[in-house]
């Protein structure tokens, strides 16, 4: 059930006219009612419809309430939706069988209908905070596992630079009489690791920058930012003698423009580092009806077999497509999903790999 959409409530009596009369009342606030007049029926019609709430009267014939109870939490979709029986056995020991079977609360007829009401209106808040909470503590799962995942990943990433530091520096200690040329590949050793290091640091905090923050989107020139992006790799470009080709013109999107820089920057040298040799790079773009598509094709060796695992946290495939920690494109795809879009990887028959995210278009646009 969302915000926008009713509940929809299973009410299950063998009296039609009870069964009438309950979803008579149920039905002015709004509910999507669904009826059976017996445990078979109603359990067909979970075959095919998931309710929110379920009514459930006791006494039926060949099979009553609560065990029409117990057959429904044997359904693995269906643990966590409230049952609530309606019955006219109002004794102890009722009441206790239908707590065991599963149910939530217990309504002893004649029903008083204001009661009902109230009484399934609090059952299905209590769900909807319950099934908020199962889901917040998905995701605090999934945080702590990708913490796990980082605190593996950095020690390993940053033991490489980290130790060639230490190790040109052990050498210059060791080393009495050094040349200037040797002093200068030490150095640039130094250099190396640092770069190397700094480069790990800032991909981790990009991806905590972009986990959260609030911006300000307006129509973004992204032909520009195509440009910039190239003017800011012409080092890589260069010592990869890489052809980027821009084929036609790149329209503008619905976004956030430094965002949009960063995945431009990381697509494109992405597509260089992994491409041919020497790599070529085509940069295209199409429009639709509401959304522009924005493509960086490669002629690498294309994608991993799991190259769907590329956009996870710190996962790199089968492949070195991912550098670093492997934020990169996780990086990417939280700032296109941010923006209210989508990319998806993928391999070109004709060799080499594609990727295609998807944005807004600008309400102005043609």
């Amino acid at each position: 059930m969302s915000e926008e959409s009713p509940a929809t409530l299973l009410v299950v009596d063998d009296n039609p006219t009870n069964l009438a009369v309950v979803c008579a009342h149920l039905a002015k606030s709004g509910y999507r009612m669904l009826t059976a007049e017996n445990a078979r029926s109603a359990l067909r019609r979970l075959d095919r419809v998931e309710p929110d709430l379920m009514l459930l009267d006791v006494m039926m014939p060949d099979m009553d309430g609560f065990e029409l109870a117990h057959e429904i939490r044997k359904r693995e979709d269906y643990h966590g939706q409230p049952i609530i029986f309606m019955t006219a056995l109002d004794d102890m020991d009722s009441k206790l069988s239908g707590f065991a079977a599963g149910g939530v609360d217990y309504i002893t007829k004649p029903i008083q209908h204001e009661e009902l009401m109230v009484r399934v209106k609090t059952h299905l808040e209590v769900s909807q905070l319950r099934e908020a909470l199962r889901q917040e503590n998905a995701k605090k799962d999934e945080l702590i596992s990708q913490l796990d995942a980082y605190d593996m990943t950095v020690a390993h990433d940053l033991k490489n630079p980290i130790g060639g530091i230490a190790s040109a520096v052990e050498t210059f200690e060791m080393i009495e009489d050094l040349t200037g040329d040797e002093a200068r590949e030490i150095v640039e050793m130094i250099k190396l690791g640092a770069n190397h290091a700094q480069n790990i640091i800032n991909g981790l905090l990009s991806f905590a920058r972009f986990r959260k923050g609030v911006v300000e989107l307006s129509t973004v020139d992204m032909q520009a930012l195509v440009k910039q992006s190239l003017e800011s790799l012409a080092t890589l470009i260069e010592e990869y003698d890489a052809e980027v080709r821009i084929e036609g013109e790149i329209p503008p999107a619905y976004g956030y423009a430094p965002w949009l820089s960063e995945v431009w920057t990381n697509l494109i040298s992405n597509a260089i580092k992994y491409g041919g040799r020497p790599p070529v790079v085509i940069i295209n773009a199409k429009s639709t009806d509401d959304k522009i598509s924005y493509t960086v094709h490669d002629n690498g060796n294309g994608l991993p077999d799991d190259h769907e695992e590329l956009f996870k946290p710190f996962s790199r495939g089968q492949s070195a497509y991912i550098e670093g920690t492997g934020l990169g494109l996780t990086i990417v795809e939280r700032i296109i999903r941010r923006l209210s879009g989508s990319i998806l990887a993928d391999n070109d028959p004709e060799g080499g790999a594609t990727l295609t995210f998807y944005l807004p278009k600008p309400e102005n646009a043609d």
